[in-house]
């Protein structure tokens, strides 16, 4: 239950109280997944942030506090995780201002900077969007052929899923008779059944890697499935590498835009992708209308490989 603390500065509320309530409120209002990332770093271990100023008065914190917190706690963080740690102590400080658990949020004005000896790259590049041929060659030529990066970025390529559909593939996801993969409504984004077509190449993958996996497609060396945290690691160390940046999501960007160029309808593609609406792709890609048969059409039409005729 709520605390109903009043918005006053001198009101008494504490770091503790205040995470507290915020993660009782989430527990209610947000997946479970962004509960249990809200509270590896606000309670999670003890140097989460409830460990080390759970006893302060949130009128007593300042910008200062959460910065020499992550640069203490997290140095060996990548630029991306610590700004990740900053905004989920900052989004439970900000919730209590909507709240009106507290005036002001006292970390406003926290600077996160890049850890101190990280490598960069030779200079600024924001996430690509988009990889042309030349840059997706000189990716997957980078990445051994036995690598399980190299079957998950093909996959990835070929179906313009979403990054998680594929890291979390199992066995029992894959129908060949069929040349889908389905993933029921309780483990889809949204609670909503999705079904990913696949291509030729899609399907040699998956059924490659079925015949030796009792549950998970993608697993380490131990067995146990490939996390997101391994993954962006992974595509991390690789654009160090090429020189450029690349991350999963850019495959299925990619795979948007040649439909899109390929004269894929965006009715059909935002299916075909999982979409619940064309207006992420319309906004964000340049639509070019034409018509498409089918789903399996529309897959095979992108990647090259022939459609499925029923």
């Amino acid at each position: 239950m709520m605390s109903g603390h009043e918005a006053t500065p001198d009101s008494g509320l504490s770091v503790r109280q205040l995470v507290d309530d915020f993660l009782v409120w989430s527990t209610g209002h947000c997946a479970p997944a962004t509960v249990k990332w809200y509270a590896a770093y606000l309670v999670g271990s003890r140097k989460a942030f409830v460990s080390v100023f759970g006893d302060r008065l949130v009128s007593d914190m300042g910008p200062l506090d959460l910065e020499q917190w992550i640069d203490r706690h997290f140095s060996k963080a990548s630029e991306n995780g610590r700004l990740g740690i900053k905004r989920a102590v900052m989004r439970c400080f900000n919730w209590a201002v909507k709240k009106r658990l507290c005036p002001t949020n006292p970390l406003s004005g926290a600077d996160i900077y890049s850890r101190p000896g990280a490598r960069r790259l030779a200079s600024y590049q924001p996430r690509r969007s988009y990889l042309n041929e030349e840059q997706w060659k000189a990716a997957i030529e980078s990445v051994a052929s036995d690598d399980w990066l190299a079957d998950l970025l093909v996959l990835l390529r070929e179906t313009g899923a979403r990054p998680f559909e594929i890291r979390i593939l199992e066995v029992r996801h894959f129908l060949p008779e069929l040349k889908v993969l389905v993933i029921p409504q309780d483990e889809g984004k949204g609670k909503k059944e999705r079904i990913i077509p696949l291509t030729d190449r899609a399907v040699e993958i998956i059924t490659r890697l079925a015949a030796t996996r009792r549950k998970h497609l993608f697993v380490n060396r131990r067995g146990n499935p490939i996390t997101k945290h391994a993954l962006a690691k992974r595509l991390g160390h690789l654009s160090e590498k090429l020189g450029f940046r690349i991350h999963a999501y850019a495959l299925r960007s990619s795979f948007i835009t040649d439909g899109l160029a390929l004269g894929v309808t965006s009715d059909v593609l935002k299916t075909v992708v999982g979409h619940a609406s064309t207006r992420m792709i319309q906004t964000v890609y340049s639509v070019l209308e034409k018509r498409a048969e089918c789903l399996l059409a529309a897959s095979a039409t992108i990647r090259g490989s022939n459609p499925v005729r029923t």
